[in-house]
């Protein structure tokens, strides 16, 4: 019935992800670019909430706030206060949720938050910034990205004026990726999600009439 369709498309939302991917690119300066290397190219995972611009790429002046790091408190007018008028800001993990973070830097104008891992050893290609139950309402697209090329953004921040850092420039591009004319998405599944079985098996019977149209790759998460 339309209720079970509903509820069924609503935890889609909720275990779907990856569909498509973000290429994040340091723009410049020309210092930062290199020394992050690979022609300023940084690995990002998607958040699993927000507003996903697919197709669109997005240009912006990075920031970052060291009086609020981790973008767990309101961000008040700070934000307006560069040469871009809705600047990419960028924040640590921890503190407080992802939701809140971003949540508060839409609340305070950016156009996107970047989220830096705080973990050593880790890769936010197999990480996802899910939506804490909160998050429905949030428009802005947020990103992780792996600890050691953040730090090197951030710390580029901390040891040079607003001379320099003004000219931080982020672009992102969310593309869908179909090399070879097929749908290639993957399911997220966690040791907590225990309606995410239910979703699978009742999306088997769509997942086969796609056939060789289509590609799935199941990512399953655990926590001790």
């Amino acid at each position: 019935n339309n209720t079970n369709m509903w509820k069924t498309a609503v935890l889609a939302i909720l275990v779907l992800a990856w569909v498509g991917s973000a290429k994040l690119v340091v723009y410049s300066p020309v210092e930062l670019k290199t020394k992050l290397g690979n022609g300023g190219e940084v690995v990002a995972s998607i958040a699993d909430f927000g507003h996903i611009p697919y197709g669109h790429t997005l240009v912006g002046q990075a920031v970052y706030i060291q009086t609020n790091d981790n973008g767990c408190s309101s961000f008040g007018d700070a934000l307006s206060k560069f040469d871009d008028p809705s600047p990419i800001v960028l924040v640590k993990r921890g503190g407080c949720s992802f939701v809140q973070k971003v949540r508060n830097v839409e609340h305070g104008g950016g156009k996107m938050a970047i989220v830096v891992d705080e973990a050593n050893n880790e890769n936010v290609k197999f990480i996802a910034m899910v939506n804490d139950g909160t998050g429905n309402g949030i428009v802005i697209p947020s990103l992780l990205i792996n600890k050691d090329p953040g730090n090197q953004i951030l710390d580029f921040f901390t040891v040079n004026d607003a001379s320099v850092t003004k000219k931080v420039k982020i672009v992102v591009s969310f593309d869908i990726a179909h090399p070879d004319n097929r749908v290639e998405y993957d399911i997220l599944l966690s040791s907590y999600q225990d309606r995410a079985l239910d979703f699978i098996s009742s999306f088997k019977e769509y997942h086969d009439k796609l056939g060789k149209d289509a590609l799935m790759t199941p990512r399953y998460f655990s926590w001790p």
